[in-house]
């Protein structure tokens, strides 16, 4: 019932909403609900008031990282700090969650802390090292910027590498994906692997 009705979390950053819901258990057919997007906090100047510049999630993460730079009607503004979601699973409020993450090497296939395996899950290639300290992108803030010069933003532009991966997750005991293969006569030509929008 808390997740129907949005209060499973105190800080309202939840992706539950009731018609995305429907969507994807096929109550609302042709209907598309991406995942809520990412927001910047831009402070407002004389004659204009504070606003939120939004991105989808998979931009917000290259376009709000720390110390980036952000150009909104005319004017330039760099990330501050990030807003930390509130304590949950057992941390007190105010407290940075950070938790830590496998992606294999082979497929890129994304295993959380509490997959407790060695061995890819959808390869079956051995997993290296795990990724450490990882922190769940939320809304950021902003400071204005009077200048910034060429040299200033290329730096800003070249502090981070992003890296991508993919997890197919399973709903009511049934596997997130569905595999299949292109055949000609006794050759297989390709394996094809499809995961719906449900599959995260």
């Amino acid at each position: 019932m808390e997740l129907l009705l949005n209060e499973s979390d105190e800080s309202r950053q939840s992706d539950f909403y009731t018609y995305r819901y429907f969507a994807s258990e096929g109550f609302l057919p042709g209907y598309s609900f991406p995942r809520l997007p990412l927001a910047a906090y831009i402070p407002g100047t004389r004659g204009r008031g504070n606003t939120w510049l939004q991105r989808p999630r998979f931009l917000a993460v290259a376009e709000f990282g720390p110390g980036a730079l952000i150009y909104h009607e005319g004017a330039q503004y760099q990330v501050s700090r990030i807003n930390l979601p509130r304590g949950r699973d057992g941390h007190a409020a105010g407290d940075v969650v950070l938790t830590e993450a496998r992606v294999c090497g082979d497929c890129g296939y994304h295993h959380p802390r509490d997959a407790g395996t060695n061995v890819c899950e959808n390869c079956e290639a051995p997993l290296g090292k795990p990724l450490a300290k990882l922190l769940q992108m939320q809304s950021v803030m902003t400071r204005r910027r009077e200048r910034i010069n060429a040299d200033e933003e290329e730096r800003n532009r070249v502090g981070f590498e992003l890296s991508t991966s993919y997890r197919f997750v399973p709903r009511a005991g049934k596997p997130g994906k569905v595999d299949s293969t292109v055949v000609a006569g006794d050759d297989v030509l390709a394996t094809l692997t499809y995961g719906d929008s449900r599959s995260g």
